[in-house]
């Protein structure tokens, strides 16, 4: 479950954590769309003080260093076994966490903090090396077949990463839409201007973002919705994501293969497609 909250790591990690300056944190958000401005202000960030902006950056980084540590006795163990180069071992997360950059904390949303996740394989008696492709969470199933001799499931969606070949879009897609939907469905905890959160996906490719509403209030969105809420980020000129170049950028291929996907990812949610 870690990281995660509630962030509380070990006092003497935190004690190491303490005197380090985090990055800028700024707390009322520059966002790239409305979506993530309504979330900054679901979270009241420009209110939060500075002092605890920082204190919860240090905390989790803390919590993550703790994170550390348990892997490192877990290959410490399978080393002392004998196992390690016998055992496949995987190190990735669900999702990242926004930290304050731009006013955005957090996971429910596309920005790179909390998009991004780790993805580390050691393969045994393997070479290593490092891909810079794209991928998403699907592909683990097939890839861990692989790495144990498996024959995967022939539902298994993604791909074998241990193989060659690249992909040209991963998908993603956050919420429900429906009436009762929240920002922060847990704590029933934030609303888009008095009505429910959206649902929305997003489609990345090596070099764009391109991201909007699919569903609100139990009613599927169009892309020439007015609640559509699309934006397009440069990944490439804007690794920080901050600017959203819709305007510039023909999306037509984009949207279509956000729609096609969609077709597929509401047969499983049980969302009508746009």
């Amino acid at each position: 479950m870690q990281p995660h909250t509630p962030v509380t790591p070990p006092a003497e990690i935190l004690e190491r954590w303490a005197h380090l300056t985090p990055p800028p944190q700024e707390l009322c958000l520059k966002g790239t769309n409305r979506f993530e401005q309504i979330m900054s202000e679901n979270l009241d960030s420009c209110n939060m003080k500075a002092s605890d902006a920082r204190r919860c950056w240090i905390a989790y980084h803390a919590l993550v260093h703790w994170v550390d540590l348990q892997v490192g006795r877990l290959l410490a163990a399978l080393e002392e076994k004998g196992l390690r180069d016998h055992t496949a071992i995987v190190l990735t997360a669900d999702h990242g966490a926004s930290l304050g950059e731009r006013g955005l904390w957090a996971k429910q949303n596309f920005a790179c903090a909390s998009h991004r996740v780790p993805l580390i394989i050691h393969r045994p008696r393997g070479e290593g090396a490092s891909r810079l492709d794209l991928s998403d969470s699907t592909d683990l199933a097939r890839t861990c077949c692989s790495l144990l001799g498996v024959e995967p499931d022939h539902g298994f969606e993604g791909r074998d990463l241990t193989q060659p070949g690249e992909v040209d879009q991963v998908y993603s897609i956050i919420g429900y839409g429906e009436p009762w939907s929240r920002n922060f469905p847990n704590k029933r905890l934030g609303d888009w201007d008095g009505s429910g959160w959206p649902c929305r996906a997003c489609v990345r490719t090596k070099r764009f973002r391109y991201e909007r509403n699919v569903r609100k209030d139990g009613e599927p969105i169009g892309p020439d919705h007015p609640l559509a809420d699309a934006c397009l980020v440069d990944v490439q000129a804007d690794p920080e994501e901050k600017i959203n170049v819709l305007a510039e950028h023909d999306t037509t291929d984009l949207e279509l293969g956000l729609q096609n996907w969609l077709k597929g990812a509401v047969e499983v949610e049980g969302l009508n497609p746009p």
